[in-house]
């Protein structure tokens, strides 16, 4: 005797005989409020990611009835990676030292600070104004100002 389709239905949406992976995923879903699990998890891991300064972040969540998985991502900060390039390039900026890095340096009438430089251009020293603008000078300009000639 051949199995009646009746459909799916309210109370069983899967197809016949066929296991349903909607279910399987709705009753992990139940037990897992994943927004917060996710949240939780970044909490957890805040220690690890000072202690190795990283920010972690907890990205996409697969999941089935009984596992899931989790993808993490470690990133190191922008001012860690803007710190070795910075003393990666001074040795090649005559009258620069390694202790300028975010040292303030006053041109004109503003107070910059001193992020980075582009050796091999014209403008090749790279400063942040008090507002938060990027600008690029000469080093002859920026040794001046901080009377280095």
């Amino acid at each position: 005797m051949r199995p009646t389709y009746t459909g799916p239905t309210k109370t069983n949406p899967c197809i016949g005989g066929i296991v349903c992976l909607f279910e399987r995923k709705r009753k992990m879903n139940k037990y897992l409020d994943m927004k917060k699990f996710r949240k939780d998890v970044e909490k957890a891991l805040s220690d690890v990611a000072k202690q190795y300064g990283v920010s972690i972040e907890a990205g996409n969540i697969r999941y089935s009835s009984n596992d899931l998985t989790l993808q993490l991502k470690a990133t190191r900060s922008d001012k860690d990676v803007q710190k070795e390039k910075f003393l990666s390039t001074v040795n090649f900026m005559p009258g620069f030292a390694a202790d300028d890095y975010l040292r303030k340096v006053k041109i004109d009438k503003h107070t910059f600070i001193i992020n980075g430089f582009k050796p091999g251009n014209k403008y090749d020293v790279e400063l942040t104004r008090d507002d938060g603008k990027m600008y690029v000078y000469t080093s002859a300009s920026v040794l001046a100002a901080l009377g280095r000639n």
